[in-house]
């Protein structure tokens, strides 16, 4: 069983060197928890833009190698 609530507090320590955004998907595209740095300005909008590329690519390179 996953404990969601500690997700942020995880993935907070991802951000460092340049990074300043993480986000942590399903293998079927839904979101489990997103974090950015507090000075960050990032859109829901732009999170899920961003996830749903990546999540498209994802796709077509998983059916790629069937």
């Amino acid at each position: 069983m996953l404990r969601a609530q500690r997700f942020p507090d995880i993935l907070r320590s991802v951000l460092s060197d340049g990074v300043e955004g993480v986000v942590l998907m399903s293998a079927e595209g839904s979101i489990l928890s997103s974090v950015s740095l507090d000075e960050t300005v990032s859109a829901e909008t732009a999170v899920a833009a961003v996830t749903s590329c990546i999540f498209a690519n994802y796709q077509q390179g998983m059916f790629a190698f069937k």
